[in-house]
């Protein structure tokens, strides 16, 4: 498998940058398309089919099992990236179509276009839904400090923890010892509407609260870019985050 990959590529990086072009003219197709419709009921069944595709080659590639990926060998590093590379290709690809803006049926006046306006700018970090309480954030940080998890910066208090999650301006930075974990944490949240965040912000906003495991400022275009986390468990343990704070903003008791 490591050799088809790697047919007409020299590296990983040189494949990464491949993918990364292909996916940014993809989306660049997609938004072209939705312009192109007249009605906003023809955008929406447009933009339902193209997140179906995809959602559908995702699926076949990385669930379904016989197929080509799943005979990947796991103790082949060069194999592990390169299909890392894909799978992070589609979650772009469905993330960002399916955040694509639809079309309104009237013309916004200038006070909702100010309104909008000020909802971008009253923001000076993450804002978590209201469902989401202190306590539930509160076990979300334990978790992140874990000793099977270990992502965060084990001096992050809970009240700091809170504020970066407030929607207020923070006045310190917490470290993040793995970015990519950090990225997959973030994205998420937003795929799973447990932000009320401007969508258009978050790794702006994130870049305002978040640094690396040296305190090293991150840009809102390092996050954007990172690849999500090579190691299963990491991946586990933030889905179980998610899934209990999804359980939590729709009211059910999850099972532990």
């Amino acid at each position: 498998m490591a050799n088809l990959l790697l047919e007409g590529h020299e590296d990983i990086n040189c494949f990464q940058n491949i993918l990364r072009n292909h996916r940014e003219n993809v989306i660049g197709e997609v938004r072209n398309n939705c312009q192109a419709h007249n009605s906003p009921r023809d955008t929406e069944i447009y933009l339902f089919t193209v997140l179906a595709k995809l959602n559908g080659l995702h699926d076949q590639l990385f669930d379904t099992p016989g197929d080509l990926i799943h005979k990947l060998n796991y103790n082949n590093p060069i194999e592990v990236s390169f299909v890392e590379a894909i799978e992070a290709t589609f979650n772009y690809l469905i993330f960002t179509t399916n955040r694509i803006p639809r079309k309104s049926q009237k013309r916004q006046s200038t006070s909702v276009k100010r309104k909008e306006f000020s909802q971008l700018t009253k923001y000076h970090s993450l804002k978590i839904i209201d469902e989401i309480t202190d306590e539930d954030l509160a076990e979300v940080l334990n978790t992140l400090k874990s000793y099977k998890f270990k992502s965060i910066d084990l001096e992050t208090t809970e009240p700091k923890f809170k504020a970066y999650f407030s929607g207020n301006k923070v006045e310190f930075k917490v470290k993040w010892l793995r970015i990519n974990a950090l990225h997959y944490f973030i994205t998420s949240l937003a795929y799973n509407d447990l932000l009320t965040s401007p969508e258009n912000r978050i790794w702006e906003l994130s870049s305002q609260c978040f640094a690396d495991r040296n305190g090293k400022d991150l840009t809102a275009k390092q996050l954007d870019k990172t690849y999500p986390p090579k190691s299963d468990r990491v991946k586990k343990i933030i889905n179980y985050i998610i899934n209990d704070l999804r359980a939590k903003k729709h009211g059910s008791i999850k099972t532990r």
